[in-house]
């Protein structure tokens, strides 16, 4: 490997290194965990995942609702 492509590797790295520390995203406190859903049953799981991909198909219907008001908007 030539020292060009070295370098940008690294410099990939760093951004990528760069992005994670500055995520806003929110960490998990492993001082206390959550293990009130430790002993759930299957069918427990089963309903909590339908409720789950009912709220994500919910918010994506609408999110492409608003899309297509706006793009009535701004085509006119």
């Amino acid at each position: 490997m030539d020292a060009a492509s070295q370098k940008a590797m690294t410099d990939q790295i760093k951004k990528l290194i760069d992005l994670f520390k500055n995520w806003k995203g929110q960490k998990p406190d492993l001082d206390n965990p959550d293990f009130s859903r430790y002993h759930q049953t299957e069918a427990e799981y089963q309903a909590e995942q339908k409720e789950w991909l009912a709220s994500v198909k919910k918010k994506k219907i609408v999110k492409s609702g608003s899309e297509k008001k706006d793009r009535r908007r701004t085509s006119g």
